[in-house]
Order: C-alpha cells, then structure tokens, then sequence
C-alpha cells in the first residue's frame, strides 16, 4: 500500500495540487483497488460517491443504444481523474465508467473532495484546469470527427498511443475495434477500410496488436493538409 500511496502523492501534486494539509486529508481517506477489464463502477444515472484516479490501466466512459450497441465517449489514461465534472456539479453521470483495461483505482470520498475543492483555493484551480483539459480533449475530438477522413481519425488516435521519442512502436488498442469504430464515427467496415489504407505508411496488425513500423510516417500523415 505504501509504494501505491507514494505513486498518488507524486501525480496528486502535479494534477491536482493543494496545500499540505489538504492533500493530507485526501490521502488519509484514500483507497485504493484492483479491477479486472470489463467492470463497469457506475452506471448511466448513478450518483458520484468517489472521485476516481486512475493509476494504471484503461478506462472509457460508455453509453450504450436502444439497439444494444455499445459506443465510448471517451478514454481515461493513467493520471487521469475522471467525470469530475459530475463530481462538482453533485450530478448523475451522463455515461457508465467501464473498465477497457485491468485496472488499479484510487478513489477519495466525493463529500471530502467536494468540501476540500470549496475551502482551497489551489486545489479548486487544479479541478477548474483539469475540467478545462478534458474539454478542450472533447472539442478537439469534436473537430476531428468534423473535419478529418477515417484514416486521418484513426491515425490521430494511434499516434496518441505511442510512446513519444521512439521510432517505431507496439501498441494494444484499449478496446476492441469495433467499439474503438464507434467512438471514431464510423461503422466497423470503415473502421477496417481505415486500417487497411494505414497498412501503406507501415501500420500493421491483429486485434487489439498493432505494430507501427515509422512514427514519423505517422506523424507526418496525420499533420497532412
């Protein structure tokens, strides 16, 4: 527990920061758990209990059509704190919170942080900066189911997966593609028309593996006018 609490304190002050005292208090109530890929902690119309942060794996955020068809709204990374915005606002959740990946989860009591964010002044700018961030994530986002092709689209969310500096990569999408097709826009048989046109600059693989053989020639197709 202690490595874990280490590893929260280091992100904490940099996400999230706050006076001492406050940062005390919210790491005296942390906790912090293991799930397994596919649970799903809330549900569309539950109430914020915790505030989460994530310290490994994948999470997505999910809604689900009358149809049965699943589709992510967005993708939550280690350090991320998610759905803060229904944490503040003291809302329902608009989408489910789903396990994309294995996953370990700290999480605060949504009362304490809540209380905490209203007497603090740096810790109530580090929320304001956070929900700025996932904003701009969703506008941008927006743009780009607007603007780019389904190549480009998908290009943009596999360069975002690769580790930067190096100059080629392996990566494991976070979901499967069909669900990775609906949060690009597209209908699986785009999705996969989109995979084959990458396969000229090098982008290769099966499933969830994908091996990118050029970072550059990534790069330079997604900045394409």
């Amino acid at each position: 527990m202690t490595a874990c609490l280490t590893a929260i304190d280091q992100r904490a002050a940099f996400y999230l920061p706050g006076s001492p005292a406050t940062i005390e208090r919210l790491h005296n109530a942390l906790s912090i758990h293991d799930f397994t890929r596919g649970t799903v902690l809330a549900r569309q119309g539950d109430m914020p209990r915790n505030v989460h942060f994530l310290e490994s794996g994948y999470v997505g955020t999910t809604v689900t059509s009358p149809q049965a068809h699943d589709y992510i709204i967005a993708f939550f990374r280690p350090g991320d704190v998610f759905l803060l915005c229904s944490v503040m606002l003291n809302t329902p959740y608009p989408v489910a919170i789903t396990l994309l990946q294995d996953s370990r989860i700290a999480t605060v009591p949504v009362e304490l942080f809540r209380a905490c964010a209203a007497t603090d002044l740096t810790l109530a700018t580090g929320v304001a900066k956070a929900l700025a961030t996932q904003r701009q994530i969703l506008a941008v986002h927006i743009r780009d189911l607007k603007l780019q092709p389904p190549a480009q689209r998908l290009a943009s969310f596999l360069l975002n997966l690769a580790e930067d500096g190096d100059s080629r990569s392996a990566l494991l999408l976070p979901c499967d593609r069909r669900i990775l097709a609906g949060w690009l826009g597209l209908v699986p048989a785009s999705a996969s028309r989109a995979f084959r046109e990458l396969e000229r600059i090098g982008i290769t693989g099966r499933g969830r593996q994908i091996e990118i053989a050029s970072l550059d020639r990534l790069r330079e197709f997604v900045h394409a006018a």
